[in-house]
């Protein structure tokens, strides 16, 4: 029994436990009864922990200080500090003095050696060195006009990432578009294709691999799947045609109109003719769109929105805005004698921002005047009684300035403002998270 109680009961390290936890509770940065109630808990705790090790108030005031001074002086010295102790019983603040002053004492007497050194070379380096400053430095080797390109290019492009790393652009070649000659290379390139296919096929788990890392660029963007048929060369005039083929009143494709007039604003920042071919990044993007246009014959939306036993007819609408462009949408919802609702895609608008930076805020009132206009036109076009016109949008300050007279306020802000409390006079605004 005494033989456990001097393996197992250390006192010296449960003390050491205790005052580090207590030392270790963290500072409380605001009001918060719940970390103050957690900081009373945490201390009474481990002192009553230290209650029960039977240390009166003395001790355990040199345990404490013990302990920070401790933590104050180096590793070794700790380590041989703690090989000194010959029980487990917690040491007294005179201990730790006196092996303080015992390791002084060792340290001073401890002096370091100083070695005289002598480099001997030898003969031959000796001749070596003597021809050497004789004779006349050597020009710089000449580099070709590739490797002088490269060194430009890691100057001019390299930069250090915020996580320590360099990370430099890879050298394309200028002009490839102009002097790119692949020549057979395609057949070359397809029996290579099928030799790996074979190969893959031989072994499944590397296939799979292969596959998983591919398809792991696409998601990734780093790669596209490129169509046969995208050698086209696109013009601005092939752009604008392709545009005017979407047949959209309605805005029911909102999204994809949206981005064709984001695209041909970009292309009208590039000032080029109408018959001028397009850039290659901004040729792959607008090959890139239109691949996916023929999706769209397969979208159907239904477009009977009304129902028999109409008991009311509730109109939505919804604007937004973004640093691109701003739209509109409506809905209509029906309610029917049996309390049934069915909720129905009316329409919808988009505009692109102009190219002039104007705030999110104003941004979001045009998007507002933009609905109010197409809740007008709409409601001209139903003929029907609705029972409520409930318009939102997800700008506060837009629904503030609504809401303001409009002499109240700026020019810009002033003139939309009147507008919309024009068209929208017996309409409620409502605000809509986004």
């Amino acid at each position: 029994m005494e033989a456990l109680k001097n393996r197992y009961e250390n006192k010296k390290a449960l003390v050491d436990i205790y005052i580090t936890e207590i030392l270790s509770v963290p500072k409380i940065q605001s009001e918060n009864p719940v970390q103050l109630r957690f900081l009373i808990d945490t201390v009474r705790s481990h002192l009553r922990s230290l209650k029960n090790l039977r240390m009166d108030s003395n001790v355990l005031s040199d345990a404490i200080l013990l302990h920070m001074l401790n933590s104050k002086i180096d590793r070794e010295s700790q380590r041989l500090f703690q090989l000194d102790l010959k029980t487990t019983e917690v040491p007294s603040l005179q201990d730790f003095f006196s092996f303080l002053e015992t390791r002084c004492i060792q340290l001073e007497s401890i002096r370091k050696t100083d070695f005289d050194t002598k480099s001997w070379n030898t003969v031959d380096k000796t001749l070596r060195s003597f021809w050497g400053t004789e004779n006349i430095s050597e020009e710089q080797p000449i580099i070709s006009d590739e490797l002088s390109y490269c060194e430009k290019h890691f100057e001019k492009t390299h930069f250090r990432k915020p996580c320590g790393r360099y990370s430099i652009s890879l050298p394309f070649k200028e002009n490839i578009q102009e002097n790119v000659n692949l020549g057979d290379s395609r057949s070359i390139a397809s029996k290579r294709l099928d030799q790996l296919w074979r190969r893959l096929d031989r072994d499944s788990k590397l296939k799979n691999l292969y596959t998983k890392s591919i398809e792991e660029y696409l998601s990734l963007d780093h790669m596209d799947h490129v169509s046969p048929s995208t050698n086209h060369i696109f013009t601005k005039r092939d752009v604008l045609s392709q545009n005017t083929r979407i047949f959209d009143p309605l805005g029911l494709l909102g999204p994809v109109i949206s981005k064709s007039k984001f695209f041909m604003q970009q292309l009208w920042l590039l000032k080029l003719e109408w018959h001028e071919k397009l850039p290659v990044p901004v040729a792959a993007e607008w090959a890139s769109f239109v691949q996916y246009l023929p999706v769209l014959e397969k979208l159907k939306i239904p477009r009977f929105a009304l129902s028999e036993n109409l008991e009311s007819i509730i109109l939505y609408g919804f604007s937004d805005a973004s640093e691109k462009g701003f739209g509109a949408v409506t809905y209509v919802s029906v309610i029917k004698n049996n309390g049934d609702r069915h909720s129905q895609l009316l329409c919808s608008k988009s505009r692109v921002a102009p190219l002039k930076t104007v705030t999110i805020p104003r941004l979001e009132l045009s998007a507002c005047l933009l609905l109010s206009k197409l809740v007008r036109k709409v409601i001209n076009a139903l003929k029907m009684n609705l029972s409520q016109v409930i318009l939102f949008s997800d700008s506060t300050i837009a629904l503030s300035w609504i809401k303001t007279p409009p002499h109240l306020l700026k020019t810009f802000v002033a003139n939309r403002v009147a507008k919309i409390q024009e068209l929208t006079v017996n309409f409620s605004w409502h605000h809509i998270s986004s």
